[in-house]
């Protein structure tokens, strides 16, 4: 009978831990999109300015929760809305009654997420009929839009959190070659010059580094070179391709300056660059070439036949369910050794006793 109750018992944990867990998972698989919430706190009325907003400029295609951190005046139902700031059109709003004296408050998109574009001014919006209900202020160090009293931009950011789902990675249709990515950065995109002026001197020793931000999902590429020995050159150019593309032009760089930052560059694809010296309309010849792979910590996870791609491990609802197995075995385990101790011993007291 013991044994029969641990067996239930270890099924219930299991079973509970998998509710938990999976649903954790799924919620962490969403990622910070924007967010201000590191300086210091000062609380706002909302009452005394008709409404509060803060601005703000996503990076991500899809939006999947809004939150915003409000207190004072339990009980009091707030209005959250997201409003498109160059048009005024709402495109998602919340009623939500606040019982707690300070908390975040979360407005979750519909579905598997809001669809917006990225470095677009959104605006969240907030106003209530209480009279004492407040938005957490906090220093200016939110660079990507701004807090507002009513319709008065602020020096100040709100506190809020937007998550969102970062793009696929790009595939392309196999056998397929005309699915090419954008070069990096490139809006001109202009080919080298097929002739080359042999008096402008090579600029040398040219090197690409990966040096992208993991934790704000920003892919970034750094390149340095040697300045050219031709002391009236107007400047650099610098040249781009992936593997199914040309070199094309990324920018022009001035004479005083042997470094570039690409932020416009996506993970895990190889980029090869080169560098050419210009004068007028004469450009040197090609420097060596440098190729770099933008690489984003945490690689797929496959787990029983399914795969979350571009998620670090710790992000996907597989790995949670992969958890709560492992606790289940664990507990298993651990109870059937404490079982045989037990049954060991009681056959020791036994054979004593007799």
């Amino acid at each position: 009978m013991g044994s029969l109750r641990m067996i239930k018992q270890i099924i219930i944990f299991c079973v509970v831990s998998v509710l938990i867990l999976i649903p954790a998972g799924e919620a962490l698989a969403y990622q910070i999109d924007q967010h201000n919430d590191s300086s210091p706190l000062t609380p706002v009325n909302i009452h005394s300015f008709n409404f509060l907003a803060q601005t703000f400029k996503p990076k991500f295609p899809t939006l999947n929760l809004v939150t915003v951190y409000l207190g004072i005046g339990g009980g009091q139902l707030v209005t959250i809305k997201l409003v498109r700031d160059s048009n005024g059109q709402t495109i998602l709003s919340s009623q939500q009654n606040i019982n707690n004296a300070y908390s975040w408050v979360s407005m979750p998109a519909p579905g598997s997420g809001l669809a917006v574009t990225p470095g677009e001014v959104l605006k969240i919006e907030i106003t209530t009929d209480s009279r004492t209900m407040c938005w957490q202020v906090g220093e200016n160090l939110y660079d990507r839009g701004e807090a507002y009293y009513g319709g008065t931009p602020q020096d100040s950011d709100f506190y809020f959190r937007v998550y969102g789902t970062p793009p696929p990675p790009a595939t392309s249709s196999p056998g397929s070659s005309s699915s090419v990515a954008p070069l990096p950065s490139g809006t001109q995109g202009a080919a080298p010059a097929a002739t080359t002026d042999k008096s402008i001197d090579v600029p040398k020793n040219f090197k690409a580094a990966d040096i992208s931000n993991i934790k704000n999902n920003e892919p970034k590429v750094k390149l340095t070179w040697d300045r050219s020995e031709t002391s009236d050159v107007d400047g650099y150019r610098i040249y781009a391709k992936d593997d199914s593309s040309q070199f094309g032009l990324v920018t022009e760089i001035n004479k005083d300056t042997n470094e570039y930052e690409d932020i416009n560059v996506s993970f895990d694809k190889k980029y090869t660059y080169m560098v050419r010296a210009f004068r007028n309309n004469a450009e040197s010849d090609s420097s060596n070439e440098a190729t770099v792979t933008p690489n984003k910590a945490g690689k797929s996870l496959k787990t029983f036949g399914f795969i979350s791609d571009n998620t670090l491990l710790w992000k996907q609802w597989h790995f949670w369910a992969l958890v709560a197995l492992l606790l289940a075995i664990i507990a298993f385990v651990t109870w059937y050794i404490v079982d045989r101790m037990k049954r060991k011993k009681a056959e020791n007291v036994g054979s004593l006793k007799s």
